[in-house]
């Protein structure tokens, strides 16, 4: 078996290593072939993955690369994690909608509309060449934006994809903690598209436990900044929301703290992630390495890692993906990309129902977020500028028609050695 990590330089394949040791049983005697274009980074983590193999024992091979092809061929599993235009690409994503009045987020809204013009005509690319290289490999989509890339992908006519994001997972850990029981006896149903999105149940042996969390939330109302903020959501819709949800319902607030810090988020990456990979050369050369410093979360590679041994193994595990909705979610285009639990078996990710209902605003924003998305991947499809004001236009999180004109002008602009198509 052969899995191809592209984007293998990337400061997470550490954690992606640690969901492999964690499915050693099911992936024994893989091939690990990670792939980049940055050769200093891909040498460090190629070098920290052969040591923690070894440091456990692990059944793995551990090759790498600077060629796609090479990667692609004979892989059975593409594990996409690209970032296209890297940190600096980012970093202007959050700088450009600052400067006009908006929201500069990664993923979500402008910030995300103008990283998925940049992520859809590569993942098409990669596509393509598994489609020549390893007709039979499914591909593990992490590349951002996952939902808007899945929406592109699927449309192009390639469906061997299942699109994931590591915030629900995210959620059920941190819950698991609050519980103090181990996350992974929790069984979570979300409803949404990613990152817009609530956790509607999350059962620990069979009972639902958020009524319990909706308890505490009076009294974290009133906690200043994230947590009170999350409080006041749960409370007002009854579910748990995604904390991106905050950007909608809290926009002025946080446009107001952005405006106060000195750096984005992608700048201050930028200062942080040269001491990780150095932290990451020191541990190449232990005999066990372990790792303090880390880009993401503990278990951020668990959620990719599973998919694949499910499908590997037919185990048929319940996981949170994105796929198309296909009526499981009676409000939402039948075309559309939805974040929902789903069986992962060797055929993919079979989207499960989600019962219950949501407040009728929350899904309006859903609803709207998502027609606006659909309409953007059009606009990187086409490289059509007036599709992408269209789309941005229609962004809960654009003011008016004179600004999202400026901003597909100006991130056009800034982007434009990445974004041959427009």
């Amino acid at each position: 078996m052969k899995i191809a990590v592209i984007g293998g330089a990337s400061a997470f394949t550490p954690g992606i290593i640690e969901g492999l040791l964690a499915e050693e049983a099911v992936l024994a005697g893989a091939e690990i072939c990670l792939m980049d274009i940055d050769s200093e980074n891909l040498s460090i983590i190629a070098k920290l993955s052969r040591r923690m193999v070894e440091a456990r024992g692990a059944q793995y091979t551990i090759t790498d690369t600077l060629l796609l092809d090479e990667a692609l061929t004979g892989a059975n599993y593409v594990l996409s994690q690209v970032r296209i235009g890297g940190l600096a690409a980012r970093a202007l994503d959050e700088q450009i909608p600052r400067r006009l009045g908006c929201i500069g987020q990664e993923t979500t809204g402008p910030g995300g509309f103008s990283f998925a013009w940049r992520s859809i005509p590569y993942m098409l690319e990669l596509t393509r060449r598994m489609q020549s290289l390893c007709p039979d490999a499914r591909l593990i989509n992490y590349t951002n934006p996952t939902g808007q890339v899945a929406r592109a992908v699927l449309d192009s006519g390639f469906d061997k994809i299942t699109a994931i994001c590591d915030e629900p997972f995210g959620m059920q850990v941190v819950l698991g903690q609050l519980l103090r029981v181990n996350p992974t006896q929790l069984v979570i149903d979300n409803v949404g598209v990613n990152h817009c999105g609530a956790l509607t149940a999350a059962r620990y042996k069979g009972r639902d436990v958020l009524p319990w969390l909706r308890s505490l939330s009076g009294p974290l109302a009133h906690v200043p900044g994230f947590v009170g903020r999350m409080a006041r959501l749960l409370r007002r819709f009854g579910v748990l929301p995604s904390p991106y949800l905050l950007y909608y319902y809290y926009t002025q607030e946080i446009f107001r703290e952005q405006q106060r810090q000195k750096r984005t988020r992608a700048q201050d990456l930028m200062l942080k992630l040269p001491v990780v990979y150095s932290h990451y050369r020191e541990q190449a050369e232990q005999p066990k390495p372990r790792l303090r410093l880390r880009r993401g979360v503990p278990g951020h590679g668990d959620l990719a890692v599973q998919v694949i041994a499910s499908m590997e193994a037919r185990r048929n595990d319940r996981l949170v993906v994105n796929g198309r909705n296909q009526g499981v979610i009676a409000w939402l285009p039948t075309e559309a990309i939805v974040e929902v639990p789903s069986h992962v078996s060797s055929e993919g990710a079979r989207l499960l129902p989600v019962p219950g209902e949501l407040d009728a605003g929350l899904k309006e924003l859903i609803v709207r977020v998502e027609r606006a998305e659909a309409l953007n991947v059009a606009a990187a499809l086409k490289g059509d500028r007036q599709l992408a004001v269209e789309a941005m236009r229609m962004h809960p999180l654009v003011p008016n028609q004179q600004i999202a004109q400026l901003l597909v002008a100006d991130l056009l602009e800034a982007q434009r050695r990445l974004l041959p198509q427009f």
